[in-house]
């Protein structure tokens, strides 16, 4: 599903401040808010660009600098982007696809059974399809918070308008 890439930038900003909380504000290394961090990688991963080519990419969307708050002659460097993936703290990937998640209609069931094994490999497959297969971290841990940022992802395109 094509979905309008400004609207998708606006519900990461808005679900990043909800998930990090009090923290949102505070600023991570490289000196930009946490929040702002947690959305230049939901950016990447959505748009499939590397770490070097996400500054890049920024400079020629002003709708999405307009948003971050970024002003296009100083964005980041693409060790700025790259090096709060790996410092924040895995509860912070959790807390964006707890939040995420709880956007949508909740069914009511809070066990996992036999019968419901066809909606994690759908949904599992959904991810791979839309996403990719194969994730670009080398290190486990960074795989892991690849992958739980990809499951965010999904759910943050389903509230998004169609393109």
């Amino acid at each position: 599903m094509e979905i309008d890439l400004l609207d998708f930038v606006e519900q990461c900003r808005d679900l990043s401040k909800q998930a990090l909380g009090k923290y949102a504000g505070e600023p991570a290394s490289g000196g930009f808010v946490r929040w702002i961090h947690v959305v230049l990688h939901c950016f990447r991963l959505e748009e499939g660009y590397s770490y070097r080519e996400t500054p890049n990419r920024l400079k020629y969307l002003t709708e999405i600098c307009d948003v971050l708050g970024l002003d296009r002659e100083k964005l980041p460097d693409y060790s700025t982007v790259y090096k709060p993936f790996d410092r924040l703290k895995m509860s912070v990937w959790r807390a964006l696809l707890r939040v995420s998640a709880q956007q949508h209609p909740q069914s009511g069931h809070a066990t996992f059974s036999t019968a419901q094994r066809w909606m994690a490999e759908t949904s599992y497959s959904t991810t791979k399809r839309s996403l990719g297969d194969a994730v670009r971290a080398f290190c486990w841990y960074l795989q892991f918070r690849e992958i739980v940022l990809m499951f965010a992802i999904v759910n943050i395109k389903s509230l998004c308008e169609p393109f």
